[in-house]
């Protein structure tokens, strides 16, 4: 856990869950059937990506701008795998569109999971393939976590 901010989901995402009972943007949730597993388990990641970063410029007394170095941007989001006995729920959220768009194409190469959301009127049962718990905890270790931020 940071120790600025113990929460793994921002706290404007939870804001907007509460007040409009719907998730925030750049949130993806599939789900998927696999092999019974004798108990409830789940395993939760942050994850992060650099961006591109803001020149910081200075200005002098005519007027003259240059740019006297780089403001490095982080995204921010986390993944979050879900198992009860024979399903499998696996939870992808981001700060930007750009660490979304790799957290689905990375959990979801083949654009062919069952999504729950953000189109839960594509979701249909039963879910298929059926998988074993190992291919479950490889999906969700197909992110790199961020130091330190592992918790199960």
């Amino acid at each position: 856990m940071d120790g600025d901010d113990p929460y793994t989901v921002p706290e404007d995402h939870r804001t907007h869950i509460m007040n409009t009972n719907t998730p925030p943007a750049n949130l993806t949730v599939w789900a998927t059937t696999c092999e019974p597993h004798p108990s409830a388990r789940t395993r939760h990641y942050k994850v992060g990506i650099e961006l591109p970063g803001t020149p910081i410029t200075e200005t002098d007394e005519d007027g003259e701008t240059w740019v006297v170095g780089v403001e490095a941007k982080q995204s921010l989001g986390h993944v979050t795998t879900i198992v009860i006995n024979h399903i499998a729920f696996f939870i992808a959220e981001a700060d930007s569109e750009a660490l979304h768009a790799d957290l689905v194409t990375t959990l979801d190469p083949t654009g062919n999971a069952t999504k729950l959301w953000p189109d839960p009127e594509a979701f249909s049962w039963p879910l298929t393939p059926v998988l074993t718990p190992d291919q479950i905890d490889d999906i969700g270790n197909l992110t790199q976590a961020l130091p330190s931020t592992t918790t199960g």
